[in-house]
């Protein structure tokens, strides 16, 4: 029988607007108000979503603890080799004052680097696998993983193909891997400072048609397919009432300019808002449909979110590769521009779009409640090793 931690060390990647790092804050909001689990948070890097992590729990970058005083005075010097070993020893360090944690639960493959910074005196190692796209990342060498899968006591799957993938290309034994689905956590799960913006301070109408999109403004997550799929929508329905949204999270001019220029060449950007902020998601309250046509991620997460707030979710087909996105969504075939415009177009109904809004919340509470997801990711944190 497992034991429920008492106090866990949290790893995770970035907080960036992605289906790991969002279901990391849907379990941290969740074990903060419903439970007395002491928690805090390692990431190896700044993102949109650690401001929101930090008003749940202690968050710490470890780009933060590489401003160590003497690791700054090798780098200023430029004995780089130097300034690298002293990084690696004040985060063992950051580690090792940790080391009676009852859990490492790394959020992440990518994020499961940590453990080659791991002492000989450390708590079981958790490694909460999301999406096959974590295996196929080549940021982790050869022998990254092999590391990974020595040193980790248990791995979480979030599908019965990640759980395969594990066994078979990582080597992991099959009792050392567990299933768990993912979760939202609705509403009653938000902080209280949370200021959802309405469309009118948007400058949106009340009964304009709200089509949105979600991600980095760059390749991976197919901005370019969203400005693509406005400008078809608006000559397809020049009568209607459509407006565009954005949500890019972090508010980077250079890396936003091509998103903006591409908007404004098509004829668009007087429709579109890109919209950033500390809270990129509070935007999702504002559409009417949510599209998902990024690259490389499955997106379960979004797909769930939106259910959650009551919005009409399109995905492409690459994306349904766990059964809660086809559950969920409209799905189109990957890179058909005609479909997702078609896909659209439909749901401009609103008797079809409430009929697709029902079915997907339905799915989302009876199967993906933190209520319930919640206490059992809980449960497989407990005595894993």
């Amino acid at each position: 029988m497992a034991v429920t931690p008492q106090r866990i060390v949290v790893v995770t990647r970035d907080g960036a607007l992605s289906g790991d790092q969002l279901f990391l804050l849907y379990f941290l909001r969740w074990l903060t108000t419903s439970t007395e689990v002491d928690s805090d948070v390692l990431t190896w890097h700044e993102g949109p979503l650690i401001a929101d992590l930090r008003e749940i729990t202690t968050v710490q970058a470890i780009e933060e603890l590489d401003h160590w005083r003497p690791a700054r005075l090798f780098e200023i010097l430029r004995i780089r080799r130097v300034a690298q070993a002293l990084k690696g020893m004040r985060l063992r360090w950051w580690l090792h004052r940790r080391r009676r944690a009852d859990v490492l639960y790394v959020n992440g493959l990518e994020a499961a680097r940590i453990v080659g910074y791991l002492g000989s005196s450390h708590p079981p190692v958790v490694v909460h696998v999301h999406d096959l796209s974590e295996l196929e990342s080549p940021r982790l060498s050869d022998a990254d993983q092999d590391l990974v899968a020595a040193r980790t006591d248990r791995f979480i799957a979030a599908s019965d193909a990640v759980a395969e993938r594990l066994h078979h290309h990582l080597g992991v034994p099959t009792d050392r891997i567990r299933r768990h689905d993912h979760f939202v956590s609705g509403a009653d799960q938000l902080p209280p400072s949370t200021e959802r913006p309405s469309r009118a301070q948007l400058g949106i109408g009340a009964d304009d048609l709200v089509v949105g999109g979600i991600g980095t403004a760059d390749w991976w997550a197919a901005a370019d397919q969203f400005v693509l799929l406005a400008w078809a929508l608006r000559r397809r329905m020049p009568d209607l009432a459509l407006r565009f949204v954005w949500i890019a999270g972090a508010d980077d001019p250079k890396v936003l300019w091509p998103l903006r220029h591409d908007l404004a060449n098509a004829g668009v950007d007087d429709v579109t808002i890109v919209a950033t902020g500390r809270r990129p998601l509070d935007y999702l309250a504002v559409m009417d449909v949510l599209v998902l046509a990024t690259r490389v991620e499955s997106q379960e997460l979004m797909a769930l979110e939106a259910a959650a707030t009551d919005v009409a979710v399109v995905a492409t087909d690459n994306l349904a590769r766990t059964g809660a996105v086809t559950d969920l969504a409209v799905v189109v075939p990957y890179l058909d521009g005609d479909a997702l415009v078609e896909a659209v177009v439909r749901l401009v109904d609103l008797d079809t779009r409430t009929e697709q809004i029902a079915v997907a919340r339905a799915v989302a509470r009876r199967h993906h409640d933190v209520s319930v997801g919640g206490p059992d990711l809980l449960d497989l944190l407990g005595s894993p090793s």
